[in-house]
């Protein structure tokens, strides 16, 4: 079978979330193929925009990319031209790309006009329609242009949870027969309990972090509810028994959107010598970062799944979620659960990790074990049934 495949996300400079999960399932269809008698491989090109021969995303794609796979490099037209044609002209992804696939997927919502083949498409979350308030405008605005036509166009939707394909069937009307649910991985052998006391200490000597540390990984911005996480902090701190010390907190992640009220929090409540900020850390040095926290920190308002609390969990921190969305459905009964709308709960799950040593051990034991049920080689394998379902699908002609 010929698939081709949306490798836009593959050019990001620095992947967080739906590009390091794409990464990961992408490497599992390429480079380990699932046998099957009789059945001949799975044949994937890599379709991406580079129309400078130093471009940055043309160089980490060949250099990442360049085995195992054919790449298919679009020289003439930067992406954000071909957006921009695509919207005003309905140009035809195919005049770029060719009509030679059996299957096409894009892994992340927009599913453009004219593409080969039966078309695969991986809707994440229904955030913009969810929770517009924390999305910025320009964001929304072009899941609010693009999503209604993707879904149309799409002869399959894959989705994250159960929690995502409920919401795209309640906001988008797509049918459940439409739809599969496809649930993200952690890389075993990274994210790990069995992460060196060394490997932990270069890390906190390297980012000048404390030994203990309430730990909080993600993008600035207004879903993650960190400025709910750090009144929640100010008021664990004021309130904490003497005989229960309190970590300092540690956010680590790139800026966002709309993260200024992050910092004038901090400020306005004092905790300049408490709270950290690291800015982006590197995916490599992130599984020792986790292994090294008193506990993890999640209360984000809004997920399609939530990636960092798993991964935390495989290396064996107790961890602190929300209540709601898809995250009870990925950690199950193994994490401390939180009403990411009340700081009250919020300070409470933060009261309970630092008073309660077995709670801590129980949830650092039974952490692991959860995230070993969630693996990129399984997220692949639901990738390849639906690329076999699709292609026995009757004709689609809808553009």
């Amino acid at each position: 079978m010929n698939i081709a495949v949306d490798a836009t996300l593959l050019g990001f400079e620095n992947p967080t979330g739906i590009a390091v999960s794409f990464s990961h399932v992408l490497g599992e269809l390429i480079h380990n193929p699932k046998p099957s008698a009789g059945m001949e491989r799975d044949d994937y090109t890599l379709n991406y925009f580079a129309w400078h021969s130093w471009a940055p995303a043309r160089t980490k794609i060949e250099h990442e990319w360049g085995t195992g796979c054919t790449l298919k490099r679009c020289a003439w037209l930067p992406y954000r031209g071909y957006k921009l044609l695509e919207r005003l002209a309905h140009f035809p992804y195919r005049w770029l790309f060719g009509s030679q696939a059996d299957v096409s997927l894009f892994y992340y919502h927009d599913l453009p006009p004219g593409v080969a083949g039966k078309k695969v498409v991986v809707i994440h979350d229904m955030v913009y329609k969810a929770c517009p308030e924390t999305m910025e405008e320009k964001t929304r605005l072009m899941h609010h242009r693009s999503l209604a036509k993707t879904c149309k166009r799409a002869d399959m939707i894959v989705t994250v949870s159960q929690f995502s394909k409920s919401e795209i069937m309640q906001y988008m009307a797509v049918p459940a027969e439409k739809i599969r649910v496809m649930y993200n991985g952690v890389d075993q052998k990274r994210f790990s309990p069995d992460i060196s006391p060394a490997e932990v200490e270069n890390l906190r000597n390297k980012l000048c972090l404390p030994v203990q540390y309430f730990l909080y990984v993600g993008t600035l911005e207004p879903r993650k509810n960190l400025v709910r996480l750090i009144q929640a902090y100010h008021l664990l701190r004021e309130q904490a028994p003497d005989k229960a010390p309190v970590p300092d907190l540690v956010i680590a992640g790139g800026k966002g959107w709309h993260y200024d009220d992050i910092f004038a929090q901090v400020r306005a409540l004092g905790l300049a010598e408490y709270v950290h900020f690291t800015d982006y850390v590197d995916d490599a040095d992130l599984p020792a970062l986790m292994r090294g926290c008193f506990a993890f920190l999640f209360p984000s308002t809004y997920e399609g799944f939530g990636i960092p609390p798993l991964e935390a969990m495989a290396c064996g921190a107790p961890v602190l979620t929300s209540n709601v969305a898809s995250l009870p459905e990925v950690v199950g009964d193994d994490a401390v659960l939180v009403n990411p709308s009340s700081v009250e709960s919020i300070t409470k799950g933060l009261r309970l990790l630092i008073t309660d040593a077995s709670l801590r051990q129980s949830l650092a034991s039974r952490g692991p074990i959860r995230a070993r049920a969630f693996t990129w080689k399984a997220a692949a394998d639901t990738l390849r049934d639906v690329f076999q379902e699709v292609t026995a699908l009757p004709p689609s002609h809808t553009e």
